[in-house]
């Protein structure tokens, strides 16, 4: 009798599991728990981004030139939003975002139309908006989905993630805060 309510007890979990909203949002946390603290790589070592003309279009679809950006350091992440691996970083990085946006300049990146992001960013109540980006046009980092970029105010390319990452993690802000030091 005690295995017949087991067994119905693991079959009703898989039910909601698959066919309710529960699915997404475990899911999501499944991604954040599975994701690794990002590494920052030694200036030393690291690649210096080549510069080109790259332009992004903000929000509200007004073109800019990224290098007017590399005052100061800059965060970059290439995501889509009907992708749960996105999805669940752009929530990691929105504490990220949170904590360290009057220092470091974040661009979220996506090729998407503007549309179903702004949709997506509003229903989430992200701090941060998001930047579009045309795949025709010549870029000085590939495009390609959750890759992320953290680049010192020295155009070096200090972490650069092909995975989605915890950004939030207090490990990440303590290298956050001594990377920033040095870029002073």
């Amino acid at each position: 009798m005690r295995k017949r309510w087991i067994n119905i007890g693991v079959v009703v979990v898989l039910l909601l599991y698959w066919f309710t909203p529960l699915t997404y949002h475990l899911k999501l946390q499944a991604n954040q728990l599975l994701a690794s603290t990002p590494t920052l790589i030694n200036a030393e070592t690291s690649t210096e981004l080549k510069p080109v003309s790259w332009f992004l279009k903000d929000k509200d679809g007004i073109a800019f030139e990224f290098d007017q950006s590399l005052q100061r350091p800059v965060f970059i992440f290439f995501f889509a939003s009907w992708d749960m691996r996105s999805q669940a970083a752009l929530h990691m990085i929105d504490e990220f975002y949170q904590e360290f946006h009057t220092q470091i300049d974040f661009y979220i990146v996506s090729n998407e139309e503007r549309e179903p992001v702004i949709a997506y960013f509003q229903e989430n109540d992200f701090g941060f908006s998001p930047t579009y980006y045309n795949l025709n046009e010549s870029a000085p980092l590939s495009y390609d989905l959750n890759y992320s970029y953290l680049i010192d105010s020295n155009r070096n390319i200090r972490a650069e993630e092909r995975e989605i990452q915890k950004w939030n993690s207090g490990r990440w802000f303590k290298t956050i805060d001594e990377f920033l030091k040095e870029n002073e």
